[in-house]
């Protein structure tokens, strides 16, 4: 479940020319569904403090959606899409799209106003649900080079090549978390990556849906949640260094070689 933040979106720039945005979700695999709370907005900006550029400012939300499994999901969706539309996002990411009636009737209303897409990411595992995840954009999906890992064709996507997996494979990474708790794992929660460009710059956006806290759990369960969200930071903060370099991680400045300690 979604913690509730301030209605102010937060404004992110950066004076270094590639831009990173995670935008992490952390909900229940399994869960009645519930009214839904509104698309949580975030705002990306070129702008560099101090120095004159042309500024481009673009709203990201995102949102868990708690389309159940096997559920049809339908009128959910509408109430989605429409609230989507109306918050004038460039990028949404969804979690829990675990419906495929649902998934399909996003797609549907949506994908004028997002012809850009990463629809379905699949598990590598037979017993599993997918991931749950969508991302949504209006400005186009980048090619990412064969030479960065985790590419799958356990994929749907919309992109300028075309949305056979193969097509889309070029344009999306994803990492299946190794550790999970309770209910969640028969789902694949794991890491979606995308870039897209912003003012020439490349905007790297990861997407995710951790371990979810399930009330009932007792102590023992507990303690199995912290560690499988603890074990999902690490092989996530892995993911983030492969396929977007370590200098992404931290906007720490390097030290000089024999600068002080």
């Amino acid at each position: 479940m979604m913690n509730r933040r301030s209605a102010r979106p937060r404004l992110y720039s950066s004076l270094t020319a590639p831009i990173l945005l995670g935008l992490g979700v952390v909900g229940a695999c399994v869960r009645a569904p519930v009214p839904l709370p509104p698309v949580e907005p975030t705002e990306v900006s070129t702008a560099s403090p101090g120095l004159a550029s042309s500024e481009q400012v673009v709203r990201v939300g995102f949102l868990n959606t708690r389309m159940l499994p096997f559920s049809s999901a339908g009128s959910r969706a509408d109430v989605i899409a429409a609230r989507i539309i109306g918050g004038g996002f460039a990028i949404v990411a969804l979690s829990e799209v675990f419906s495929e009636t649902g998934r399909e009737r996003l797609v549907e209303l949506l994908e004028a106003e997002y012809p850009y897409r990463v629809e379905f990411l699949g598990s590598r595992k037979l017993h599993r649900l997918d991931s749950g995840l969508m991302l949504l954009s209006r400005l186009p999906l980048s090619a990412i080079a064969d030479s960065i890992p985790f590419r799958t064709i356990r994929v749907r996507a919309s992109t300028d090549a075309g949305s056979e997996p193969e097509q889309a494979a070029a344009f999306v990474r994803f990492v299946e978390f190794d550790d999970c708790a309770s209910k969640d794992c028969w789902a694949a929660k794991g890491v979606g990556y995308v870039r897209v460009a912003l003012s020439g710059r490349p905007l790297h956006l990861f997407f995710t849906h951790m371990q979810a806290s399930y009330g009932s759990d007792d102590e023992e369960g507990r303690r199995a949640t912290f560690a499988a969200r603890a074990s999902q930071r690490v092989q996530m903060g892995s993911f983030i260094q492969a396929v977007a370099g370590d200098d992404k991680l931290s906007r720490k400045r390097r030290r000089a070689p024999n600068g002080p300690r």
